[in-house]
Formats: C-alpha cells, sequence, structure tokens
C-alpha cells in the first residue's frame, strides 16, 4: 500500500560516516521528485552549513531545498540550532490562525549570547568570504593531496574523500558510494590503529572509524605539514604492528614525572 509523502529529510553530503558526497544528478533528483509529488525536500546542514559555503552546501551544489537545518556553525561553536526555508512554509510560524502554527518551544530559543555570536560569525564570513574558503580549500587539497601520496608510498589501498575542508580516509581502493560499502570494504580496525596513533603524535582526530577530520580557518600550513609526518609516522608504526608504543611510552614518561 502506498502513502503520500510528507517530506523527506537527507544530508546533502553524508558526512556522519566520514565524507560520502552525493553522485552526480541525485540531489537534482531529489528536487525533481519533490516538485512532482508535493512533498518537501529538506536539507539537514549541520554538518554542511557554512563549512562549505556561506550559503552552506544547497548554494553550492544549486539545489534549492524547502527547508534547511543548520547547527552551531554558523555561531562559531556556541550551541545554537537554525531552520530555515521558503517563505511560504516558514510564515506558518506566525500565521494569522493560531491553529495553523506549528509548536515550536526551546528554553534557549533566541539566547541572546548564542545569536549575538551567530550574527558576528555571519558578519565576519561576509566580509571574508572569498579569502576564507579559498584559504580552507587550499589546506584540504593540500592534506588531501599528502595523505594520497602517504598511502602510495606504502602501496596501501586506500583513498581520501573530501568536500572543501572536510575529508576522511577510507581503507578501499576507491571512494565509497554508501554506508553499505564501507561496512562490506573497510577495515574498521585499522582505521581506529591508526587513529590513536595519530593522536599519540600530537594529532587529535576522533578515534572512532570512518569520523571526518575538520580543517578550521585557524589551521595553517605548517599545522599541515605537521599532520601529514604524523600521517606518515602513523601509517609505518601501524603496517609493522609497532603501534601504541608511542602511547605507552608517553604513558610511562607521565607516570614517572607523577611519581617523582
Amino acid at each position: 500500500q502506498r502513502y503520500p509523502v510528507a517530506a523527506l529529510i537527507t544530508e546533502p553530503v553524508l558526512q556522519n560516516i566520514g565524507v560520502v558526497r552525493p553522485k552526480a544528478g541525485y540531489l537534482d533528483g531529489l528536487r525533481a521528485l519533490a516538485d512532482e509529488y508535493g512533498f518537501l525536500l529538506i536539507l539537514d546542514e549541520v554538518k554542511t552549513g557554512f563549512r562549505h559555503g556561506l550559503g552552506g552546501y544547497s548554494s553550492k551544489s544549486g539545489i534549492r531545498p524547502d527547508l534547511v537545518v543548520f547547527g552551531k556553525a554558523i555561531a562559531n561553536g556556541f550551541p545554537l540550532a537554525v531552520v530555515g526555508g521558503r517563505a511560504e512554509y516558514m510564515d506558518f510560524l506566525c500565521h494569522a490562525d493560531p491553529s495553523r502554527r506549528p509548536f515550536v518551544a526551546g528554553t534557549y530559543n533566541g539566547h541572546p549570547v548564542a545569536v549575538a555570536a551567530a550574527m558576528r560569525t555571519v558578519q565576519y564570513l561576509v566580509e571574508h568570504e572569498t579569502v576564507l574558503y579559498a584559504h580552507l580549500e587550499a589546506m584540504g587539497a593540500a592534506l588531501q593531496s599528502g595523505m594520497e601520496q602517504v598511502f602510495r608510498r606504502h602501496q596501501i589501498e586506500g583513498c581520501v574523500v573530501r568536500e572543501g575542508s572536510a575529508l576522511s580516509f577510507y581503507l578501499m581502493p576507491e571512494p565509497p558510494s554508501d554506508l553499505h560499502d564501507i561496512i562490506l570494504r573497510h577495515d574498521f580496525e585499522k582505521d581506529v590503529r591508526l587513529r590513536k596513533e595519530l593522536i599519540a603524535g600530537g594529532v587529535f582526530v576522533v578515534p572512532i572509524a570512518t569520523k571526518q577530520w575538520s580543517i578550521s580557518a585557524a589551521h595553517t600550513a605548517e599545522d599541515i605539514a605537521f599532520t601529514l609526518e604524523q600521517f606518515e609516522r602513523a601509517v609505518t608504526a601501524v603496517q609493522a604492528g609497532r603501534d601504541g608504543k608511542l602511547a605507552r611510552e608517553s604513558t610511562l614518561r607521565v607516570s614517572a614525572s607523577g611519581a617523582g
């Protein structure tokens, strides 16, 4: 039995399983289906919003959602979420008929500190948009290229998938198409070992397999060079089965200094 569809919500780029980019035409196809069948297309830009462009990934891809959700990036980390969209839908929040208004409530809705942070963040992005996003793209491209070179030097079947300043590596020969592809072909155990070895070397990445790496506007070319240096060291250690040694030595140094 078929039922009417009210809405479809999706991340335009899947960034909770690393970085899985949409196939060509996929988002356009969703927009066409939404227009044909009359359901709302909602983009979850909590991860992609403001990282890939001032207007979020939708502005970069040219896809116009009916509604969009942004997260704390809009306030540079202060706790804030934003819902936006077409006026014909957003105006229901202040509809003349109270019975047609959706219920919207939250303890910190419109909190002045978070809102002030968001206003200043957006103002800064507007003022520095061209330089800032070009810097992020350059740093992302340098990190991706360096990691791919490390994989080639060590003859590892690996790839790096990047969208602007967000990237992730996969221990498989080509970029994954979806979560099932990752589950079937990615080496989760080795992924975590690499991440832990990086942390031991002073590069913090989330120690969970496939989680994305994020570059910020504060990162420099020197930061990228150090990260690549530690990435090569981590790959070398994991391949030789010597990973964990640096972390154990660090623990011993801390224990010894504490005992003194």
